[in-house]
């Protein structure tokens, strides 16, 4: 998100962030606080979870990721894949946008569909 080119910026893709909205980024928080919660207190319900992230992307706090991972591994983790694309890569932080200059896609796909299908 730019602040000043807003909407205009080259990066931005069409199909997303038309503004900032301060309301959905709340209420995004608020849906990881209460999942994190419940976290604590009972395993996954889901019969994989894989976790993918970007050393490269300072858009999210990463050690609050591995965080959270290790509070899912602390029930077990038969179900809980992770994987981190390397910094060296300098990958955006939305790395699945076909649209952007920068997004790498024939280094990302086939590192995602490898672990989909590795993991199904």
């Amino acid at each position: 998100w730019d602040p000043i080119k807003k909407e205009a910026n080259p990066m931005t893709v069409d199909y997303a962030y038309a503004r900032y909205s301060l309301h959905a980024l709340l209420e995004n928080m608020r849906l990881g606080y209460a999942t994190e919660e419940d976290a604590k207190k009972v395993p996954p319900l889901a019969g994989k979870i894989i976790v993918i992230t970007n050393a490269n992307d300072d858009s999210v706090n990463n050690e609050v990721i591995t965080e959270f991972e290790q509070i899912w591994r602390n029930h077990g983790d038969e179900n809980l894949v992770t994987f981190q694309f390397e910094k060296e890569l300098g990958l955006p932080h939305d790395l699945i946008a076909p649209t952007r200059p920068d997004a790498h896609i024939e280094l990302v796909y086939p590192q995602l569909l490898q672990l989909i299908q590795a993991n199904e």
